[in-house]
C-alpha cells in the first residue's frame, strides 16, 4: 500500500461509486485524452456556422486578454471554446488573474467550464490558488470541478481535503447533481500516486485511463437499448480520439522540423498558438524521448 492509498479509508471504494457521464467525468476524460484544446481542423465532419467562423477569426487575431476572458461568458460549441482556450493560453500571464477573479463569483455555466478547463491545461499549477481561494468561490459546481483539478494536478497532500469535500457534497441539497463526483474522481487520481514521487510535473500528471467507471442505466431502458442509443455517439468519440492523436503526432513532427531547421521559438509559438515556454518544453520532452 502506498502512502497515498493509506490516506483513504479502508473499503472506501466499495461504498463510493464513480459514475460515467457526469460533468466531472467528462472533464476528466477530456483532460486525459487531450481533448480540451482539440483542434477543430482535425474534425472535418463538424463545421462552424457563419457566425461562429466570424467569431473564430476575431479570436485568432485577438491580443486583448480582457476580451478573451469576456468571450468565456459566451455560450459556444466545444470547437470554438477550444480555439478560445488555446488563444488565452498564449497570454496566460495576463489572462490567469482576470479569469481567477471572475471564477470567484461566476454562476455562468460557460465561464465555469472555461475556468475549470483552463485550470487543467494552464502552465502554472492552479492548486495553490484553488486552495487559497476555495472558500470564496460561490459556485458549488465550480468547487466540485476544482476538486477534480486538485486530484489531477495536485499531490496526495490534498486527499484529506477532498475527503471532507466529498462528504459535504454528499449531504448538500442543490439543483446540480453528482457534485460529489469532482472530489471522488480527484481521490481516484491521487490514490495511485507512487511513494517515490514527491511533487507534480506536467508530463507526469495522473491519467484516468484505468478508472473504474460505471454507468447508471435509466430504469426504462435495458442495457441493450442503452448501448444501441449510445452506439453512434461512441463511434464518433472514438473517431475523434483517433483523429486527435493523428493530428497531434503530425503537428509535433512539424514543430520538431521547424525547430531543427533553426526557426525561432517565437515564430513557431505564433504558428501553433501556444506560449514560447510550452513549445520549448514540448520540443525538449519529445527529443528526450527519442
Amino acid at each position: 500500500m502506498t502512502k497515498a492509498e493509506a490516506l483513504i479509508p479502508k473499503d472506501f471504494w466499495k461504498t463510493h461509486e464513480i459514475k460515467e457521464g457526469t460533468a466531472a467525468s467528462v472533464l476528466a476524460d477530456m483532460a486525459a485524452q487531450d481533448l480540451i484544446l482539440f483542434p477543430e481542423e482535425a474534425m472535418p465532419d463538424l463545421e462552424l456556422s457563419e457566425e461562429e467562423a466570424a467569431l473564430a477569426e476575431e479570436i485568432r487575431v485577438c491580443t486583448d486578454p480582457e476580451q478573451l476572458v469576456k468571450w468565456m461568458r459566451k455560450t459556444m460549441t466545444g470547437l470554438l471554446r477550444a480555439r478560445l482556450l488555446r488563444r488565452a493560453l498564449a497570454y496566460e500571464k495576463d489572462v490567469l488573474p482576470l479569469l481567477q477573479r471572475r471564477a470567484l463569483t461566476t454562476r455562468l455555466v460557460s465561464m465555469e467550464d472555461c475556468a475549470s478547463m483552463f485550470a487543467m491545461v494552464s502552465k502554472k499549477n492552479p492548486c495553490p490558488w484553488i486552495m487559497e481561494n476555495y472558500e470564496n468561490i460561490t459556485s458549488e459546481f465550480l468547487k466540485s470541478q476544482f476538486c477534480l483539478v486538485l486530484g489531477m494536478r495536485g499531490t496526495p497532500k490534498y486527499i484529506p481535503f477532498l475527503l471532507k469535500e466529498l462528504e459535504r457534497f454528499e449531504h448538500l441539497k442543490a439543483e446540480e447533481q453528482y457534485l460529489e463526483q469532482g472530489p471522488l474522481l480527484g481521490l481516484s487520481a491521487l490514490s495511485g500516486w507512487p511513494d517515490e514521487r514527491d511533487d507534480w510535473e506536467p508530463q507526469d500528471a495522473p491519467t484516468f485511463f484505468d478508472m473504474p467507471f460505471s454507468v447508471d442505466l435509466p430504469e426504462e431502458l435495458t442495457e441493450e437499448e442503452f448501448r444501441e442509443q449510445t452506439k453512434e455517439g461512441s463511434e464518433l468519440y472514438e473517431k475523434v480520439k483517433a483523429q486527435a492523436k493523428e493530428y497531434l503526432d503530425e503537428r509535433m513532427k512539424e514543430i520538431i522540423t521547424w525547430y531543427e531547421e533553426g526557426e525561432p521559438l517565437e515564430r513557431i509559438a505564433v504558428e501553433v498558438g501556444l506560449p514560447e515556454e510550452v513549445v520549448f518544453n514540448m520540443v525538449h520532452l519529445k527529443r528526450d524521448d527519442s
